[in-house]
């Protein structure tokens, strides 16, 4: 009988032991295991840096362009830009596009970046076409996170953007103006370092880029690219 209870005795206290062993250890990780913001720091400071490339139609809202169709005020713009995310909902970027504006100019002949067609005599309307170069720096909000939270495996976000900068037309009798805008940056994770974009972009600036000042103080433009996004990875995986 006592040599059963000193048995009981010893397997009770191994068994105390190994459980106070187990509790010790499970603590230890609860206090090592890393939080939530470092879980997402590492991640950003693994892939913070991003650049982009994209294509897509551009359509601009002049003086005289109401009595055109919309149809034949489309034309094209490229855009470039590369950026930096804070964290996981904020970013940076530089944006730069080239592309196109068509409308209608009372400008005739070459004055006004008119072409010299004759769109309609009576209003004395002319065909107008010219290029344009415009710099952007964005502030840029991942709504997708904000809304959802951090997960490095989604692939679709909503990035709703807003900027300043300057727009100029490239020719010699256009004029150059500052321009604010905003926009949403829709992209979708094809891998960890590409993604595929869909970038719309509204922006206005002031009437003389056209060369023409009409009865309005501003000019518009809205743009839609679709591109490419590439992630630059700054750290081991």
């Amino acid at each position: 009988m006592k040599v059963f209870f000193t048995i009981i005795i010893i397997a009770g206290m191994s068994i105390t032991s190994i459980y106070a062993n187990n509790e010790l250890k499970k603590d230890d990780t609860e206090k090592n295991k890393p939080s939530f913001y470092q879980v997402r720091a590492k991640g950003y400071q693994q892939n913070h840096w991003f650049a982009s490339i994209g294509v897509g139609p551009s359509l601009y809202f002049g003086d005289h362009d109401k009595q055109i169709g919309v149809g034949k005020r489309i034309s094209y713009v490229i855009n470039a830009s590369g950026g930096k995310w804070i964290d996981d909902v904020f970013a940076v970027r530089v944006n730069a596009r080239f592309g196109q504006m068509k409308g209608l100019t009372q400008y005739g002949g070459t004055n006004g970046l008119s072409t010299g067609v004759l769109y309609r005599a009576q209003d004395d309307l002319w065909y107008q076409k010219f290029n344009y170069f415009t710099a952007h720096a964005d502030f840029m909000f991942d709504f997708t996170n904000d809304a959802y939270g951090y997960d490095p495996d989604r692939a679709y976000h909503l990035i709703p953007y807003a900027g300043l900068g300057f727009i100029s037309a490239t020719n010699k009798q256009g004029g150059t103006s500052f321009s604010p805008n905003l926009g949403v940056l829709q992209t979708y994770k094809l891998n960890d370092g590409f993604a595929i974009s869909l970038d719309i972009t509204g922006s206005f600036f002031r009437d003389k880029v056209d060369g023409e000042v009409g009865g309005r103080n501003f000019d518009g433009l809205l743009n839609a690219t679709v591109g490419v996004v590439y992630n630059i990875y700054t750290g081991r995986r």
